[in-house]
């Protein structure tokens, strides 16, 4: 089987942890439901400690919070304020700068080296020889999403073993496609569909249960929701007087309604869904402008 060179697995970066189109808003919804129960604590914490629970929330961005990073974003920048991507000389086409790969620190390249031998060996083992060129083109184009991937495992190893599986038939999909071309006989080439279709239905297989496991995460989302939802029913009128209250305040200028260092709040899971404080609304006296 001919060995494919080291840039070639940079391609990997179009299907490195790349859900199935069909399972694109399932996957969606998830992150979208932990960010909001995420923010709705961060209020009520912030309201116990008499911060505003607008700003606590606004300082929040996303799973990369604590660098202030979003992997996903190649224009985006870095806490340090280096930009992600670009990283390219005049026009295009030109060599990555040493600079634009800042955004992995030295301590997370040894991980994901550590992480490719354990379950990329032969990755990892083109990675020990590369050019630092080469290195650094692979980091940039699947370095973000291998770390996505080492740190899905430390919380969610069953679902990540599912994603590395899958990325392994990936890569022995790209071996047997230049075998397919590479083959002129039909009877080489039909040896070579039959593997084809062996990791193929593996890959269905791994899919499915992924999806079975996204499902279930939504099932206990939707509990958790319900549960929420009817504990603010049952506290209907003490949530309404709590609302006016602030709503009288701020027409009179009086208050924030940051509730005192050492009070609890009196709504249940916290105050209600866009935090205590005064809602930010432009042309209004005594009032500021996003």
């Amino acid at each position: 089987m001919r060995r494919w060179p080291l840039w070639s697995w940079c391609v990997l970066g179009m299907w490195f942890l790349t859900p199935l189109p069909v399972m694109a808003e399932e996957t969606e919804v998830v992150p979208a439901a932990s960010a909001q129960e995420n923010d709705t604590e961060s209020v009520s914490d912030a309201s116990r400690e008499g911060r505003s629970g607008r700003s606590e929330v606004r300082g929040r961005s996303g799973p990369w919070r604590e660098r202030r990073e979003d992997p996903d974003r190649p224009e985006g920048r870095a806490a340090e304020g280096r930009p992600f991507g670009g990283g390219r000389g005049p026009g295009f086409g030109g060599e990555p700068r040493e600079e634009s790969f800042d955004f992995l620190t030295a301590e997370e390249r040894e991980e994901l080296l550590a992480f490719a031998q354990e379950h990329f060996p032969e990755v990892h083992k083109r990675l020990s020889t590369a050019s630092p060129s080469e290195r650094r083109r692979f980091f940039h184009q699947v370095g973000w999403r291998m770390l996505r991937l080492l740190r899905l495992q430390r919380h969610d190893p069953e679902l990540a073993d599912k994603l590395i599986a899958e990325q392994k038939i990936e890569m022995a999909l790209m071996e047997l496609r230049r075998d397919y071309l590479d083959f002129p006989s039909e009877a080489a080439r039909n040896t070579v569909k039959a593997k084809i279709r062996q990791l193929m239905e593996t890959r269905f297989d791994l899919r499915q249960a992924r999806l079975e496991l996204e499902i279930r995460e939504l099932e206990r989302r939707v509990v958790a929701a319900r549960e929420r939802l009817a504990k603010q029913e049952e506290s209907k009128s003490q949530i309404l007087d709590l609302e006016i209250d602030r709503f009288i305040d701020e027409v009179e200028g009086r208050s924030t309604w940051d509730l005192p260092p050492d009070s609890d709040s009196p709504l249940p899971g916290g105050p209600p869904p866009g935090g205590p404080g005064p809602l930010d609304l432009p042309g209004r006296p005594g009032r500021s402008s996003d």
